[in-house]
């Protein structure tokens, strides 16, 4: 990621920025890839903390920008998983017992850990994970699924939004 930033920010290829800055938000900043991978070895790049990026080929623009996002994104993280915890379905079938309000605000909580997404600052495979399991969830009613895979897809959409507009030298208004 960090190769494609400065080819992106060198020939103004703005399209790029928005994955590259995403994918070296959940790089290890103490491994570079030069330094660290080697082509004789069967190497597994997974997520964080292995993932390398070649971190000296960035400008110090670009490292601000990097800084600036991973606060942007911890803001996100905690925006999106607060709101969507309060999330409430009008149609729900179950509301008199609560059931799917109950199971939705637990399956909120188990894939919203804040450690992990601050050390991680990955709330699109977070939001992706949620999604998945509320859609497999039998305790959640169909129109209380429908209506969270809603939210869950506004909260994408506003986030990739985000990261978008200040990957490509945006301001961000919170």
């Amino acid at each position: 990621p960090a190769s494609a930033i400065a080819l992106a920010e060198e020939f103004n290829i703005d399209s790029v920025l928005p994955a590259a800055y995403y994918d070296i938000l959940r790089c290890a900043p103490r491994s570079d890839w030069d330094e660290d991978f080697d082509w004789t070895k069967t190497v597994y790049l997974g997520g964080p903390p292995c993932k390398t990026a070649r971190w000296a080929c960035l400008s110090a623009a670009a490292y601000r920008k990097i800084m600036h996002l991973q606060d942007i994104m911890t803001e996100e993280i905690m925006k999106h998983f607060g709101g969507l915890r309060n999330c409430s379905p009008r149609g729900c079938r179950e509301q008199v017992r609560g059931r799917c309000r109950a199971t939705w605000v637990e399956l909120v909580e188990q894939e919203g850990r804040v450690m992990e997404h601050l050390q991680n600052r990955d709330i699109f495979g977070q939001l992706r994970d949620l999604r998945t399991r509320s859609f497999k969830c039998e305790d959640i009613c169909n129109e209380c699924k429908i209506a969270y895979l809603n939210v869950i897809q506004t909260s994408r959409e506003d986030s990739w939004e985000v990261l978008e507009e200040v990957s490509q030298g945006g301001e961000y208004s919170g």
